[in-house]
């Protein structure tokens, strides 16, 4: 089941941070998937990076109170949030 989860501010600023890394490197899913990584990314209360099986970025959202989430995006939806989207997303608990 996942739910609706607004990313704190500070957390926030650090996803765009990452969303505008993986904007600026202009690669293809073919080139994610070529050198993916699923911790590449590192900050705060985030980890991530890209999932080749999965065609996606996963990512893994600490809360203040140790809860996790996991979340993805979609190359074209970490291109709109590096662009200044919004950042709530649909997330769900570890299985």
């Amino acid at each position: 089941m996942s739910t609706a989860i607004q990313l704190d501010s500070e957390s926030a600023v650090q996803l765009r941070e990452i969303c505008q890394e993986i904007a600026a490197r202009q690669l293809s899913l073919a080139e994610w998937a070529a050198v993916e990584s699923s911790d590449e990314f590192q900050s705060g209360r985030l980890v991530g990076g890209f999932e080749a099986i999965e065609g996606l970025f996963t990512f893994s959202y600490f809360e203040a109170g140790g809860t996790e989430w996991w979340f993805d995006l979609t190359l074209e939806r970490a291109l709109a949030v590096a662009s200044g989207e919004s950042v709530t997303f649909q997330m769900r608990k570890p299985q």
